[in-house]
């Protein structure tokens, strides 16, 4: 289902993790030696390059479905106008085919672009299909919206893609979930959660399947997503607010059964870095730093104890704390996680390196040729040998 040659993208993975090393376990003539081994004929530049090549491609665009707007608005009538922006991004898209099957675009800028002008036309021109749909508009468009990231996820494992399939999924279920009524009003928060739950849970699930070894940093992103909308899901000030919004209440309304999103408030942080220890998830232990901020300046809002500067003091010299304390527990490894640095980022089962570095750097010795003097450094003679020894 990928587009790109699966062949050159494993030879990637073994790009990737040979640059990983640290410098100590191998030369620069042997990590060249292995990438001439295994080479990769994507059309790939750096990050300066995509940003301009991006550039210009995002101003060709613009100009050239602009210029077809122009010449195809009087075939398109006013009521079926919504089809002009699909029939652009359709376009966009069969470019985007082309010119990586042709050209071997890789993360390039170029397909980058391509990739969500393409999506952009499509979606702009499915909202205005459904415009007049007034109560199922938003539930139609996040079910739609999720549809086409999906399949462009998997098509060109694109990770902001990804995050876009993972937030508009979530966004379907709480669309479709408001719509159930009072009853799904009241749970909403904690069907959110779930599903938050569960779309962590199945990323975390496929990232450690082989299949998904291309996919690696979209399943990532989408842990990251997932993460991010449990906990926000059930923070005391998200839920106030949104509540009172979708309810039209004032801003200051109370919630029912206040003290349970206070206590998710405070307490989830920290089971996340809990966990994240235990299982050594980076991601759960780094997220759940940062969301003990989040839980503080909530806590702040709402009780003003202490003033501002008092609070952030506070705040950072806990947040503080307990980065040091992690640190000082992990100093010694401890459940398979340590505070040292990483030599990999990710280390695929399947795709022997180690192996692959031992074969490059073990070769069959070589007798060196005779040349008559196997000692070196003068000769004698007497007793019957000669004067060569």
């Amino acid at each position: 289902m990928i587009i790109y040659d699966k062949f050159w993208l494993d030879n990637l993975l073994i790009h990737q993790q040979t640059d990983n090393l640290h410098t100590g376990c191998i030369t620069p003539e042997e990590k060249k030696a292995i990438k001439n081994q295994y080479p990769v004929g994507f059309n790939m530049h750096s990050l300066l390059a995509r940003a301009g090549f991006g550039i210009l491609t995002f101003i060709i665009v613009i100009f050239s479905t602009g210029l077809t707007s122009l010449v195809l608005a009087d075939i398109f009538k006013n009521e079926a106008l919504f089809l002009l922006p699909i029939f652009l991004g359709i376009g966009c898209y069969a470019m985007l085919e082309t010119m990586v099957k042709q050209k071997n675009y890789f993360h390039s800028g170029v397909d980058e672009v391509l990739l969500w002008m393409s999506a952009a036309y499509v979606i702009g021109g499915f909202v205005w299909a459904v415009n007049d749909y007034q109560h199922q508009h938003y539930t139609l468009c996040s079910l739609f919206v999720f549809a086409l990231s999906l399949y462009l996820s998997i098509r060109f494992a694109d990770v902001l893609m990804s995050a876009v399939t993972c937030a508009s999924l979530l966004s379907f279920i709480f669309f479709a979930w408001r719509g159930l009524g009072s009853f799904g009003m009241l749970t909403l928060p904690f069907a959110l959660l779930i599903a938050s739950v569960a779309v962590y849970i199945i990323a975390l699930q496929l990232s450690r399947k082989l299949i998904a070894k291309y996919y690696t940093k979209c399943l990532i992103t989408a842990q990251l997503v997932g993460l991010v909308i449990a906990y926000a899901s059930v923070n005391y000030y998200v839920v106030q607010k949104l509540g009172s919004e979708l309810n039209h209440l004032p801003d200051t309304a109370p919630i029912p059964f206040g003290f349970i999103f206070w206590i998710f408030t405070i307490l989830l942080p920290f089971a996340y870095i809990g966990r994240g220890l235990v299982k050594k998830d980076t991601i759960l232990l780094r997220l759940g730093l940062l969301l003990v901020a989040a839980a503080v300046f909530t806590f702040r809002y709402y009780h003003h104890i202490l003033s501002a500067e008092a609070a952030l003091t506070i705040g950072g010299s806990v947040i503080l704390a307990l980065t040091y304390g992690i640190i000082k527990y992990l100093k010694t490894p401890k459940h398979g996680i340590t505070y040292a640095e990483s030599n990999t980022a990710h280390v695929l089962d399947k795709l022997n390196v180690e192996g692959l570095i031992v074969a490059q750097t073990i070769t069959t010795p070589v007798a060196p040729p005779d040349t008559g003097s196997r000692f070196g450094g003068g000769s004698f003679g007497g007793g019957g040998s000669s004067s060569n020894f």
